[in-house]
């Protein structure tokens, strides 16, 4: 039984036609790794499953560098393929180790890696499409523990010895969405392609990032740095930042909002920009003992309060 198909640039040319009579009903293509190579003939594969009419999806092979850019990568090619302009796509994050090279980062760092590349992902396509993380046991075992960072998003694990030996498959506990069961031969594909099987939790959603408000996280903040004898709030911190509800400037913490991007990285960098010019003008405003000028209007793109914590 085989549900889905995941291909790579050294599968070639794919029958659509042909994958679907043999009962495709899903399929995954290399896209990006790292953030240099593209696979060559994704476009060609791409084609082939949705002129077929079998739903599919694009994977990066991860190398452990910087999230957002490894992220970047692949969106950026997975918009000139338009596969985010296709309909029921997944997105997917394959983490194993580098042939002869292997994995650079400690348990917390891959922990952090897949959330962030999964995260950046997730609220750059759009709805409806999914997104995953693919590995396989060993690996999940020893780098990939239980945490919520990554497991909203949905498990494709790879562990054909499960398959062979008649045994779930070996994935920390967590549910999965496809289950890569081997290798074989499959109608529409010259010569050996990864085999999968859906799992109970393929149908399932992506959920939104986690959302709060910015003068939620103050509170919280607040809350953790405590009063002095006095019962007044411990200062924490001094600068000056955009609230997000109607466009007010205050003086708030920058510890505040430290792990609080907005729904953009592009506005939350004009945020930081237009903080740091807005503290420039009260100082020397201060300093000449005069009003400071009104603050300016809140970035269009930002919606009135609410940010994405990652």
């Amino acid at each position: 039984m085989t549900d889905a198909l995941d291909v790579a640039a050294w599968q070639g040319f794919l029958d659509g036609s042909a994958m679907a009579a043999g009962g495709c009903r899903r399929g995954i293509v290399k896209l990006t790794e790292g953030t240099y190579h593209s696979n060559p003939v994704a476009a060609d594969q791409l084609g082939a499953f949705a002129g077929a009419g079998i739903p599919v999806g694009g994977y990066h092979f991860a190398l452990g560098g910087n999230p957002e850019a490894e992220a970047d990568t692949y969106l950026g090619r997975a918009q000139v393929l338009g596969l985010l302009g296709m309909a029921d796509v997944v997105h997917a994050l394959d983490l194993e180790p580098y042939p002869g090279v292997g994995w650079p980062l400690d348990v917390g760092g891959t922990l952090d890696f897949t959330a962030r590349w999964c995260d950046r992902v997730a609220t750059n396509v759009p709805p409806g499409h999914v997104v995953w993380w693919y590995s396989y046991p060993s690996f999940v075992a020893s780098l990939l523990p239980p945490d919520g960072r990554i497991d909203r998003y949905g498990c494709w694990i790879a562990d054909p010895t499960a398959w062979e030996q008649g045994f779930p498959p070996r994935t920390g506990g967590r549910p999965w969405v496809l289950w890569q069961t081997g290798v074989g031969e499959f109608p529409g594909v010259v010569g050996a392609v990864d085999l999968n099987v859906f799992g109970s939790a393929y149908d399932q959603p992506t959920p939104p990032p986690p959302m709060t408000t910015l003068e939620d996280t103050m509170l919280i903040r607040r809350a953790e740095a405590g009063t002095d004898a006095a019962g007044n709030p411990q200062p924490i911190g001094h600068t000056e930042i955009l609230d997000g509800f109607g466009g007010e400037w205050h003086e708030e913490s920058y510890d505040a909002l430290v792990g609080v991007p907005s729904v953009s990285n592009l506005v939350w960098d004009e945020i930081h920009a237009r903080a740091r010019t807005r503290g420039a003008q009260l100082a020397s405003a201060a300093a000449s003992g005069q009003a400071p000028p009104a603050p300016g209007p809140p970035p269009v793109e930002l919606p009135p309060g609410v940010y994405r914590v990652t």
